[in-house]
């Protein structure tokens, strides 16, 4: 994870170096800043050993009883989205048969926990609304549709992200997520030249200055990097690369797909991967990758099997 973080370091949210430092790596030079403006990862903060008895113990009050001190990774938390959101999501796709109940549903402590999954992948209705729950909740490409959702970026998002982590990371993204939380409202800080233009009283300055936690806006947030792993840059590599963007739940978009809105989701994404790989390597296994995954998406389509 420590080496993924590194290389994003999205707007200084993760900024962990090979040298354990806080600051911006040289290794980051390659990756162009507006490759990491529209997503944002957990940053990694400190690593906790079993030995660590005071940090257990202070803390034992939000562990499960009979817990066992272990290994423990700190890193700073996805806020979960907004209230007035989840009420929205509850008023749209809950079942008939909770909405006699609204508030006491929105008021359990699970449904606050709200992160949502960005299911580009998947177009369906919801079969088993009895199982319905807004923690983790699985947002699919027809419903962003439903609430006018641009579906166009999240794709170019998803793929960007998947291009650094291939070929600046040199990972295979197995099983990592995507999903809408809230971040900090933070703007960068000026330069010593900004300043010099803008003077200490000047509106822009206070605006570029702006930093708010309490009101926060929503964005794509890259998580869970455990499964991850190196890849040779071989077909053999490109075997599991092709094999971790199937094993993973559905986020990208289909390649293969009878949907017109599909057709174009897949262009999009394919068009904004390739794009900034060529960015980040001259090799051709970027291209590789995407016949490989267009080439397994016609076998599983004709077996009515797209991501299973």
């Amino acid at each position: 994870m420590d080496h993924i973080l590194t290389y994003f370091n999205i707007g200084g949210r993760a900024g962990r170096t090979d040298r354990g430092t806080s600051s911006s790596p040289p290794l980051l030079d390659p990756v162009p800043a507006e490759l990491r403006k529209n997503i944002s990862i957990p940053a990694w903060k400190n690593w906790v050993q079993p030995s660590r008895d005071l940090f257990w113990s202070d803390l034992r009050q939000f562990f499960p009883e009979g817990y066992q001190q272990t290994y423990g990774l700190l890193s700073t938390r996805i806020h979960p989205i907004p209230a007035p959101v989840r009420e929205a999501i509850f008023d749209v796709f809950a079942p008939k048969s909770l909405r006699s109940n609204k508030m006491k549903f929105l008021a359990r402590s699970e449904n606050k926990d709200c992160l949502i999954r960005i299911y580009l992948g998947r177009r369906q209705d919801r079969s088993d609304l009895a199982l319905f729950k807004l923690r983790n909740f699985d947002l699919m490409v027809n419903e962003m549709e439903q609430l006018g959702l641009d579906t166009a970026f999240f794709a170019k998002v998803l793929a960007e992200a998947l291009a650094v982590l291939h070929w600046k990371a040199k990972v295979d993204a197995d099983d990592v997520e995507f999903v809408l939380g809230r971040a900090p409202v933070t703007n960068m800080p000026p330069t010593a030249a900004n300043l010099e233009v803008w003077g200490r009283d000047s509106p822009a300055g206070r605006e570029f200055l702006e930093f708010d936690c309490q009101q926060r806006r929503m964005g794509v947030w890259l998580l869970d990097f455990n499964q991850c792993k190196e890849f040779p840059e071989s077909e053999t590599g490109i075997k599991q690369l092709q094999n971790s963007f199937y094993y993973n739940d559905p986020y990208y978009p289909r390649p293969i797909s009878d949907h017109p809105y599909d057709v174009m989701l897949w262009n999009t994404f394919k068009g904004a991967y390739l794009q900034t790989s060529g960015r980040l390597t001259k090799t051709d296994w970027p291209e590789k990758f995407v016949d490989a995954v267009e080439h397994e998406g016609k076998r599983r389509a004709s077996l009515n099997s797209m991501f299973d």
